[in-house]
């Protein structure tokens, strides 16, 4: 039998198991080793050496008889119609135009159309907090028109608590789940604290079930509720918006396992 034969029939390294993956099978086979390789005083235990294995790639892959024209006409190459700098530019007019548009109808974010909202979800939590101090500067100079006898601006800056919830609902973004609740939420709930605790247990829940928020580990959701101070609004209102918060992600905790 030739060497390489027997080599071959040494190693099979994969053979079709029970099931239809591959079994890796290592054999081996002692046999005497050449007359180069013996020393005068070698013992019969050590008078054998193992072959050198060999594997190649092409035999772990399944063979494919497609023609190579076949795979181009079923993944034809990409053509590049402009380069990358044009596409940039394309991707920030249109991330201004959204910007613009998220701006328009902050204040009222209904007057929008629904495919337009859905759009701000592109919107990063700095460009949310742009458009909140733009719409800040906006009201500021409206302020210096107010009552003197008041001192205070009669119109909000933001939206009111309702469309908050209806906008957590159609855009659904990190960002602006952050923005909501680093820069709106108190002012919402100072806004709102006399309105039906319904639409606060809406809004609430609307925030811990953003992924955002709801993956969050206990200890750190906790952390999280303690470092937004909801007590500054007002002491007993503000634990109770704690608990409620709380309450809300053990349910959604519970109901997830």
């Amino acid at each position: 039998m030739e060497t390489r034969t027997f080599e071959a029939s040494v190693f099979n390294l994969y053979q079709e198991g029970l099931a239809p993956d591959q079994v890796l099978q290592l054999c081996f086979l002692r046999r005497r080793a050449s007359r180069r390789l013996r020393l005068e005083r070698t013992r019969i235990e050590d008078e054998f050496v193992l072959p050198q294995p060999e594997l190649n790639i092409s035999n772990l892959l399944p063979l494919a008889n497609i023609p190579l024209e076949q795979l181009i006409a079923k993944n034809p190459p990409a053509v590049q119609t402009c380069d990358s700098a044009e596409a940039a530019a394309l991707t920030a007019i249109t991330i201004e135009d959204v910007r613009e548009s998220a701006r328009w109808h902050f204040l009222q974010p209904r007057q929008a159309a629904v495919e337009d909202v859905r759009r701000w979800s592109a919107l990063s939590e700095s460009d949310w907090l742009q458009i909140h101090r733009s719409m800040q500067r906006s009201k500021k100079q409206q302020q210096d028109q107010d009552d003197e006898m008041t001192g205070r601006n009669t119109i909000a800056n933001w939206p009111d608590i309702a469309d908050i919830c209806w906008m957590l609902e159609q855009c659904l973004s990190d960002a602006f789940v952050g923005f909501v609740w680093d820069h709106l939420l108190l002012s919402l709930l100072q806004q709102s604290m006399s309105t039906n605790t319904s639409m606060h247990q809406l809004l609430f829940s609307l925030l811990v079930t953003h992924h955002s928020l709801g993956s969050l580990s206990p200890k750190d959701f906790r952390a999280k509720v303690r470092a937004r101070n909801l007590r500054q609004v007002d002491d007993a209102f503000g634990a109770q918006a704690e608990l409620t918060l709380i309450a809300i992600y053990r349910r959604q905790r519970d109901a997830a396992k």
